[in-house]
């Protein structure tokens, strides 16, 4: 078996379905046997993510301002230096950063790239980088539905759909009343 390594693009890792989506790939990746690497503006999440055996780089690509184009170069400085063989974006705004670094790396060493659509978001250029993946990951047949619809011109080969749901496990179904919340609650009324 080849040894991948997989860099994840996303604006933090701080909580959500995309962060979570993020630690869980990145745990199978290594799992497997592979390299993860995860860039974002840090959060909350990273010491999950390390103690799955991923590294994080810190980096933030997810800020909403014109500016944030500027990161592609330290985006390419660093797929140059770590010359990973997938990059998965998880979001829009990295993913024009992202596509502007690509651009500065010879195609013969670039990595894949993949992205992923985790929800209905408005129809707009801004939005349609999401699909310039060479393998488009849908969260639902819905999303993907959605993609196609929106987006007529996206090869529909190019999508996979991936359906994202919520770990049972971590949801008891015996009530686990939290005494200080309701403490807390009880002194506002």
């Amino acid at each position: 078996m080849r040894r991948l390594k997989v860099l994840q693009l996303l604006p933090a890792l701080e909580s959500g379905g995309v962060e979570r989506s993020t630690l869980e790939i990145a745990a199978a990746l290594v799992a497997a046997g592979h390299e993860a690497l995860v860039v974002s503006a840090g959060g909350r999440l990273v010491p999950a993510l390390e103690a799955a055996g991923a590294r994080h780089v810190q980096l933030d690509t997810g800020r909403k301002s014109p500016a944030t184009l500027l990161k592609a170069g330290a985006l390419r400085r660093l797929m140059e230096r770590e010359r990973p063989d997938i990059l998965h974006v998880r979001s829009r705004l990295p993913a024009w950063v992202a596509l502007l670094a690509l651009r500065g790396i010879r195609p013969a060493e670039r990595p894949r790239l993949v992205t992923t659509v985790h929800g209905l978001n408005s129809p707009s250029r801004y939005s349609r980088v999401m699909t310039r993946g060479e393998r488009v990951v849908c969260v639902s047949g819905t999303v993907r539905d959605y993609v196609l619809e929106q987006y007529p011109e996206t090869d529909p080969s190019k999508l996979r759909v991936i359906p994202r749901g919520i770990d049972p496990a971590a949801f008891p179904r015996v009530p686990a009343p939290d005494r200080a919340a309701r403490a807390w609650a009880a002194g506002l009324f």
